[in-house]
């Protein structure tokens, strides 16, 4: 059972995410970013060659890392739509399976 987490109110006194959320969240696109990064020579370098498994799991990390933004906007209040946490959950149980 998840508690719920109560949000911050800022100086100006609109709510703002606690820290550790806006901390997940910062880690999450820069693993994106990241594996992008690391993907993106690889596939536009004529000189650099690597294998088919390693192509697959450098997506399969972009993937997980894609779904774990999903929620972003919906973190703290009411909760996000069905569809949404069913295709979240669906991409995070099948990733390693990739």
């Amino acid at each position: 059972v998840m508690q719920d987490i109560p949000p911050v109110l800022s100086a100006s006194g609109n709510e703002s995410l606690p820290w550790e959320t806006k901390f997940f969240d910062t880690t999450a696109f820069l693993g994106l970013a990241m594996n992008a990064a690391v993907l993106a020579p690889a596939v536009w370098s004529p000189r650099i060659q690597r294998r088919s498994g390693w192509y697959t799991l450098v997506i399969s990390w972009i993937i997980y890392s894609a779904s774990l933004i999903l929620t972003i906007g919906h973190q703290i209040g009411p909760e996000p739509p069905a569809g949404l946490c069913l295709a979240q959950a669906a991409i995070l149980y099948a990733a390693p399976i990739l």
